[in-house]
Formats: C-alpha cells, sequence, structure tokens
C-alpha cells in the first residue's frame, strides 16, 4: 500500500477524485458508506476494529491517550513515524471529512488541540466555519425564533469558572446539565451542582442548560448549502456510564412522523442552511417533552450516529445506495434536483431498524464465536474488535442491529424484539448488564 499521493488541486473539488479521508472516533459505518460508493477511503479513528479495516484502504489507528500509530497491518509503512506528520500528509493529498466523537472524547492537550486544527471538510475551509457556526447558541435561537420550537434555558461558563460535576441524578442536583461545545456522543454532558446566574463569556467551551425532560430523536437532513432535504427521524438511546448520564448507545428507526413536524424539521432545515451556508449531512437533535413542546438541543454537521440506519432504509429500495457518496456531492454543490426524496419517506410496512452500541459491563476479551452463535436472521454485529483487545469495563464492545417490523415491536411482550434485543445486548457485555435508558 502506498502512501497519498500528490495533493488535489483545491479548484478541482471532489468530482475529481475518489479519495478520501474519515476522521472520527469510529469511522465504520461512514467508511461502508463511502466504500460502497466507490470511494478509496483512509480511516483515522481509535478502535480500527475489523470491518472498519476491511471497509478502508488505509487506516490509521489514533491512540486514545496520545500521537502514535497503532501497530496495524493497514498502515501503509510510507507514513510518518508520528501521527501528526501522517495526518498533515494525509490532509495535504485528499479531502478530509469528519464523523464526529474525537474533539472531547477522552483527549487531552496537543491530540485534540491538533485534532481540531485539521482541514476539516477537505477542500471548502468555508464549510469549517460554517460547522462552528451552527453549533453556537446564538445559531440555535436564530433558527428557532418564530418556529414551534424552543431552546432550553441556556448560560455560558467563565473560562476558569469552578464547575462542579454531580453523579447523582435530577433528584440529587439543581436541575441543571453541564455541556461543552467541544464534546459529542454525550460524552462532555453531566448533572451538575451548580446553578448560573447570568450570560457570561461566550469564548468558554463549556456552558449550563436546563434540564428538559422528554424523548429524545434525532433528525438528518442532507444540504447542497442551498436546500435541505429531510432523510429521516430516529429515537435516541442512551446510557450511563461513568459520570456520563446522556452516553449515545444507539437510535431506533427511522420512525413515522406526521406532517406537521415533518414540516417544522423541514422549515428548521431551511433556516440552519440560509443561517450557516452548511453542506453535506447535518443532524438536529431535539427533544419532544410534556404537552408535545419541542426543544431543539443542538445541530451537529456531520455524519451521525443514526446515518447508517437511514441508509439501510433507503437501500431496500435502492440497492448499493450510498449515503455518504451523496454527502460528499452536497460539499462539492451538486444539486439535490435529483436526490429520490420520496425513498426517504417511510411507509407503514417498512421495518425498523434497533442499533445498540454494547458497553462493557465488566473487563473482558470479546468472543465473537460466541456472540454470533446467539444471533438470529434479522440481527447483526458490527465494529468487531480483534478477538485478543482487552476490552475495559465502561468501553465499547461492539455495535448490534436488529430489523424487524412495526407490529412486532409490541412493547410489554415477553417476546418483543426489544426485549430479545435487551437480553442479547446483556449477555455479550458481561454479566450485571443494565438495560439503556429511554
Amino acid at each position: 500500500m502506498q502512501p497519498p499521493d500528490k495533493p488535489i488541486s483545491s479548484s478541482a473539488g471532489l468530482r475529481t477524485t475518489r479519495r478520501l479521508a474519515l476522521y472520527g472516533a469510529s469511522v465504520r459505518a461512514a467508511a461502508q458508506s463511502a466504500a460502497l460508493g466507490g470511494f478509496a477511503v483512509t480511516g483515522i479513528d481509535r478502535f480500527g476494529d475489523l470491518d472498519t479495516l476491511d471497509a478502508c484502504e488505509q487506516h490509521l489507528l489514533l491512540d486514545k491517550k496520545a500521537f502514535g500509530i497503532g501497530g496495524n497491518p493497514c498502515v501503509s509503512a510510507g507514513f510518518a513515524s508520528s501521527t501528526e506528520k501522517a495526518l498533515q500528509e494525509i490532509a495535504e493529498s485528499m479531502p478530509m471529512i469528519p464523523v464526529g466523537g474525537l474533539v472531547g472524547d477522552g483527549l487531552v492537550g496537543d491530540m485534540a488541540s491538533f485534532i481540531a486544527r485539521l482541514p476539516a471538510f477537505g477542500l471548502w475551509p468555508d464549510q469549517r466555519g460554517a460547522a462552528d457556526k451552527v453549533r453556537s447558541l446564538d445559531c440555535l435561537r436564530r433558527i428557532t425564533s418564530g418556529t414551534s420550537f424552543q431552546v432550553p434555558t441556556t448560560r455560558r461558563v467563565e473560562r476558569n469558572a469552578d464547575v462542579t460535576p454531580s453523579r447523582e441524578g435530577l433528584a440529587g442536583n439543581s436541575g441543571w446539565l453541564q455541556k461543552s461545545f467541544r464534546s459529542s456522543g454525550g460524552l462532555g454532558t453531566c448533572w451538575t451542582n451548580d446553578v448560573p446566574g447570568k450570560t457570561t463569556v461566550a469564548r468558554s467551551a463549556q456552558y449550563l442548560q436546563r434540564w428538559v425532560p422528554g424523548k429524545l430523536y434525532g433528525a438528518t437532513l442532507i444540504s447542497n448549502g442551498i436546500e435541505a432535504v429531510l432523510l429521516g427521524v430516529c429515537r435516541s438511546r442512551f446510557t450511563r456510564i461513568g459520570p456520563f448520564p446522556f452516553l449515545y448507545a444507539g437510535s431506533l428507526g427511522p420512525i413515522e412522523v406526521g406532517s406537521t413536524l415533518r414540516r417544522q424539521l423541514e422549515q428548521i432545515g431551511s433556516r440552519v442552511v440560509a443561517t450557516s451556508g452548511v453542506r453535506g449531512l447535518f443532524n438536529l437533535d431535539f427533544i419532544v417533552g410534556p404537552g408535545s413542546q419541542l426543544w431543539l438541543l443542538e445541530i451537529n454537521p456531520r455524519w451521525s450516529g443514526s446515518s447508517e440506519l437511514i441508509e439501510r432504509h433507503i437501500r431496500r429500495r435502492r440497492p448499493g445506495f450510498s449515503l455518504m457518496s451523496i454527502a460528499v456531492n452536497c460539499l462539492s454543490g451538486s444539486s439535490l434536483c435529483d436526490f429520490p426524496r420520496k425513498l426517504a419517506i417511510r411507509q407503514e410496512n417498512d421495518p425498523i431498524y434497533y442499533k445498540r452500541i454494547v458497553f462493557a459491563c465488566r473487563d473482558l476479551t470479546f468472543d465473537y464465536a460466541a456472540a454470533a452463535s446467539q444471533l438470529r436472521a434479522n440481527e447483526s454485529l458490527h465494529d468487531l474488535p480483534p478477538g485478543d483487545r482487552p476490552i475495559r469495563q465502561g468501553e465499547p464492545v461492539c455495535t448490534l442491529i436488529t430489523q424487524w417490523k412495526p407490529h412486532e415491536a409490541c412493547a410489554g411482550q415477553e417476546k418483543s424484539p426489544m426485549l430479545r434485543h435487551r437480553a442479547l445486548v446483556r449477555s455479550i457485555c458481561g454479566s450485571g448488564g443494565k438495560p439503556e435508558s429511554t
């Protein structure tokens, strides 16, 4: 395997190359989608799982504690010996698109700052500014103004303020959450004992937000910088690990949404694009609270955890469909007029997909053969670690995806797919596992 070749001209765009670098905490699903779309993928992530390596032409393993290339046979011998230099070589040679989960995901010091400086979105530096814009609180307030959506009461934290995390739930604290602008997947969210007094420094990476009860959803949209298309909505699932009570643990969907909510989400999506010019995939995290009130929590301009479920749904009607390929075209400024919008709309008998990230309830070594022996025809395992890799308590083990028909998912029935799925998760992650929160 050869290292990246000469740089691509910035005027050429992605339409003249089929080489692409994806970086994030885990790039497996995005890499599989890109490979299906005909891209030669360089994957850059923390795990280097077996199915990730299979989807990538090259792979660079990031150690979660320090720079360094992992001992991975998929890493080209032509890469520089340091991770930083290797990343720079890749960035100069091909477009780099973030998948998410690195910033704030246990990264510290020089590594975190370097990742933040990478030329994300490849040949379109304007998209880095667009991504920063849609993540801001001011943007959330502007795009929800005059709509049925609200933004929870939010206060920024002084750069050097002493914010006190709490391991207790709502009953044990002030009812406020501490969050980070630089985190993803719930890793920067925890309860806090603090009660903010006023809005302070806008540059702070930390902020406090009033907790809102309700069910959490993620809406996936795609944009070419001019218009946006709603691809689907999934229910988000979470679990608690250590001090993080809202750690992303999977998604359920795509689910049916009424015409009113669909119009509201499309309105928000159009405002996001008009405000920022963001292109490619982006996700709206929102809560349906008491009285069906809609609360917009954040906007993430990237491939989301539920994107692969949306892609599976569309692929049933169009085999070989690659969502990442469409996203790349949008980054190049391609029109969405030919996008098969009707394929993204759920039909009554379409299957529901349940994606569950399995976290270890104890220290273990993953036994694929034992886990696979328990699977049924509608279940599959992904993000498969090498069998000799030690997995510590609280770390992800693998990802389980189940498919069933809506009429099969009857809550409370002993043989319901959801209960079956939970039992399978507990058997994989180790004894003592608890079902995910809803």
